[in-house]
């Protein structure tokens, strides 16, 4: 029994399903990149930002002012005004500008970066949970297989006046406990199938493999993403907004040339203005600092979260690790499907004995089952590093 249950859930040739199953995950995240609107969203974000921060740092338009007063009396002759002036703040903000905006665009492709994993690990986690679900699959099949040729049984044995109502009436009710374990499991198959849909833009994909990754023997270590660079460029964006921010209280400058004819008389020159800095930047400096210890302060969580995640992960891979290794002794053990069906075929058990004996190793099956899918996505969130 044992080994028909470990051939539909590993399929012959492990090691060249593995390495193909490796391929088909993949591609999933290929996909998964290339059409997830978040991802497509926060890019678009990135470059609609970029651009505002570059027209912000353009110099006003020009401006070209000319003023027509016709004199009363006649012979107060008219007056004619041309100016033409050009605004700019002091040169240093520009330059102060350019650099946030430099630092802006590090800082924000980081944290794309970081969203990307973050939805590639999502993606990866379906895929592996689609993975334990159908071997969920292969193993209830095989069991049902099983259910209805003792179902059989019971039954030719009740035709024959060598059974009783009650074993059929027992082997039914298993066999209907079985197919809604499969039911419930194609739901949740369907439920899993619709969320990576949803990750990959909302485009159907479908994921039909049974076969996990090789899991890695050796010791992992948390390969968490890296959010020291981030970070440094959060730091360094945020101390640049703040020097920008000061430098706003510098004045603005204006510039120009100024033109005025009166009675047959011509005037022209230069004009020079500067601004009062005195309400319009009040206060921003203090903005600044503040949106830096929030950003700080962020970026801290964040960082708590994923050491705890990790942390978490790496005692799940171990404690998989070690009762996958226990349970496969155990199911190698009491690999007993044979001598079951020889003793109940010749009345040995009765089949209360033959249902209680079978539960148990399916039982075991089962958990075996569940700490393989919780090793591999510990593994999973410990390399998310890589993604």
């Amino acid at each position: 029994m044992k080994r028909r249950f470990i051939c539909m859930l590993l399929g012959l040739g492990f090691l060249r399903h593995v390495i193909a199953q490796e391929n088909d995950i993949q591609q999933i995240l290929i996909a998964v990149e290339q059409n997830n609107k978040t991802l497509k969203a926060k890019s678009a974000g990135i470059t609609s930002e970029v651009l505002e921060l570059k027209t912000a740092n353009n110099m006003e338009d020009p401006a070209l002012k000319y003023d027509f007063m016709k004199g009363s009396p006649s012979l107060a002759g008219n007056q004619t005004d041309v100016t033409l002036t050009q605004k700019f703040d002091f040169p240093s903000v520009y330059s102060a500008r350019k650099n946030a905006l430099s630092l802006y665009e590090k800082s924000a492709n980081s944290e794309w970066r970081l969203k990307r994993q973050q939805i590639l690990l999502q993606a990866k986690l379906i895929c592996l949970e689609l993975i334990y679900r159908n071997k969920l699959t292969a193993h209830y099949t095989l069991q049902k297989e099983k259910y209805q040729q003792v179902l059989q049984a019971f039954e030719r044995n009740l035709s024959i006046g060598n059974g009783n109502a009650l074993d059929v009436n027992k082997a039914k009710v298993q066999l209907l406990d079985n197919q809604a374990n499969i039911k419930q499991n194609e739901q949740v198959i369907a439920r899993l199938q619709t969320s990576l849909a949803q990750l990959n833009g909302a485009q159907p994909i479908v994921f039909l493999k049974s076969n996990y990754p090789e899991l890695s023997n050796q010791t992992l270590k948390a390969n968490n993403i890296d959010l020291q660079g981030w970070k440094d460029n959060n730091y360094a964006l945020a101390k640049q907004q703040i020097e920008l921010a000061k430098k706003g209280n510098l004045p603005k400058i204006e510039i120009g040339y100024h033109y005025q004819g009166i009675l047959d008389q011509q005037f022209h020159g230069g004009l020079l203005g500067l601004s009062i800095p005195l309400w319009a930047n009040k206060n921003k400096v203090k903005e600044a600092i503040a949106k830096m210890q929030l950003q700080e302060a962020n970026i801290q969580e964040l960082q708590a979260e994923l050491d705890t995640e990790q942390e978490q992960a790496i005692r799940s891979l171990a404690i998989s690790r070690e009762m996958m290794a226990q349970y496969n002794t155990l199911l190698e053990q009491f690999d007993n499907g044979k001598l079951l069906d020889k003793a109940f075929q010749i009345g040995q058990i009765t089949a209360v004995e033959y249902f209680l004996e079978s539960n148990y190793y399916h039982n075991l099956s089962l958990k075996y089952l569940e700490f393989e899918l919780e090793g591999h996505k510990a593994e999973a969130v410990l390399t998310r590093g890589a993604l």
